[in-house]
C-alpha cells in the first residue's frame, strides 16, 4: 500500500494521509509546486538541474530523512525536511513570500570585485548582520559560485571559506535566512581565474558541518591521488576539508589516455548523523555531469567499510575527448585502487 502525503505552507501543517488502494498513484517520488512557479529545487544540498513544477523519481531517493530547499531569487527560500519511505507519494505545494525585515545583509570583505587571481584556490570571508543592526545568529549561509549552491559555516555572524574559483569568470553570491525566514542577498562579486581551464575537474561538496567527506581519483597509470598524495603526475587535490561543505577539487590539466576512477570516502561523520554528497565533474570548464547526493551514513577512515564508500564515476580519455562512463581501469590498477582504500594513513 502506498502512502499519499500532501503538504501546503498555507496550512502549515499535514494536510492529508490517505492509505488506499483506490487512490494510490501511478508512481513513487515527490512533487513539487511553488507560486509563483520556477523555484530551483535542492535534495540534500545538490541542486537537481530542476524547477517548479516538477517531480523526483522516487528510485533515486533513499528512505530516512531528507532536506528539500526552494529558492527563487526576490523570493524567501524555503527549506523542507522530511522523512521518505520506499512506497511513498509526497506532494509539496508552496507559497513563495518576499522578504520582509528582519534579513540578513552582507559585508564581504575578500575578494573584491573584479579582482583577478592566478589559481583556482582562494578565500571568501566576511560578516553577516540583520538589517536592523542586531547579530545574525545563524550557522550556515548559502554561498553560490555560478549558480551552483553549496553551504558554508557562520560563526558569530563571521565567514571565512576556502572555495575553488574556475578559469575564466566568476559569479560569487550569499544568501541566508534571518530569525523570520527571510532570506536577505548579497551583492554579485565578479572575479576572474587567470589560469588555463584543467582539461579534467571533480568537485566534491557535502551539506553537513563537521563531517569530513573525502575525494579520491586514480589515473590511468594507477596513481592515487587523495588527502594523502595530493599531486600526482598529471593531476592535484587543492585541498582536503575535514570540517564540513567541502569543495574539494580535483585537476587534470593535460589527461592521459586511459581511464580515470573517481570515488568518494566518508572519513568521519565526527557530530552529524550523516552526509550527502554530491559531485560535479567539469571538462575544459564545462561542466557536464552532477552525481548525486549520495547518502553516507556511516563513516570509516581505515577505508575497510564498503558503505562508507561512494563509487562515483570513471572518466575515459580517447582520441582526444573525454567520456563519462562505466569502462573500469586495468585489473593491475583495479587492484591496486583495492589495496590503498585499506590501507588510508590517520590524519
Amino acid at each position: 500500500m502506498k502512502k499519499i502525503i500532501l503538504f501546503s505552507l498555507l496550512a502549515l501543517s499535514l494536510l492529508l494521509i490517505v492509505g488506499c488502494e483506490d487512490d494510490k498513484p501511478v508512481d513513487i517520488g515527490i512533487a513539487i509546486s511553488s507560486s509563483p512557479a520556477g523555484a530551483s529545487i535542492y535534495l540534500d544540498g545538490a541542486y537537481l538541474g530542476l524547477i517548479t513544477p516538477a517531480i523526483i523519481d522516487g528510485e533515486s531517493i533513499t528512505v530516512g530523512d531528507h532536506h528539500i530547499r526552494l529558492y527563487l531569487p526576490g523570493y524567501n527560500e524555503i527549506n523542507i525536511y522530511f522523512n521518505y519511505q520506499s512506497d511513498d507519494y509526497i506532494e509539496f505545494d508552496y507559497d513563495l513570500p518576499i522578504p520582509v525585515p528582519p534579513y540578513p545583509v552582507f559585508d564581504i570583505s575578500s575578494p573584491v570585485d573584479l579582482q583577478h587571481f592566478d589559481d583556482n584556490v582562494i578565500g571568501i570571508d566576511g560578516y553577516i548582520e540583520l538589517d536592523t543592526g542586531n547579530p545574525f545568529t545563524g550557522s550556515t549561509a548559502i554561498l553560490s559560485i555560478n549558480g551552483v549552491d553549496s553551504e558554508i559555516y557562520i560563526s558569530s555572524g563571521y565567514f571565512n571559506q576556502t572555495i575553488s574559483i574556475a578559469a575564466g569568470e566568476n559569479e560569487l553570491q550569499m544568501r541566508a535566512n534571518g530569525p523570520e525566514g527571510d532570506t536577505g542577498v548579497s551583492d554579485i562579486i565578479i572575479v576572474y581565474g587567470d589560469f588555463t581551464a584543467p582539461e579534467i575537474e571533480v568537485v566534491l561538496w557535502w551539506n553537513t558541518p563537521t563531517s569530513d567527506i573525502d575525494l579520491h581519483a586514480s589515473n590511468p597509470a594507477g596513481e592515487h591521488c587523495y588527502f594523502g598524495n595530493l599531486v600526482i603526475s598529471d593531476g592535484s587535490l587543492d585541498i582536503d576539508d575535514v570540517e564540513g561543505f567541502g569543495p574539494e577539487t580535483f585537476a587534470v590539466q593535460t589527461a592521459n589516455v586511459g581511464v580515470y576512477e573517481i570515488q568518494v570516502n566518508s572519513w568521519s561523520l565526527d557530530e552529524d548523523d550523516y552526509a550527502d554528497a554530491s559531485v560535479q565533474v567539469f571538462f575544459d570548464g564545462v561542466m557536464m555531469e552532477t552525481y548525486g547526493p549520495h547518502h553516507f551514513i556511516v563513516d570509516n577512515g581505515s577505508g575497510t567499510g564498503e558503505e562508507a564508500w561512494w563509487e562515483v564515476c570513471t572518466i575515459t580519455i580517447e582520441n582526444g575527448r573525454c567520456v563519462i562512463g562505466n569502462e573500469k581501469p586495468t585489473l593491475l590498477v583495479r587492484e591496486k585502487i583495492e589495496i590503498d582504500k585499506v590501507n588510508l594513513p590517520s590524519k
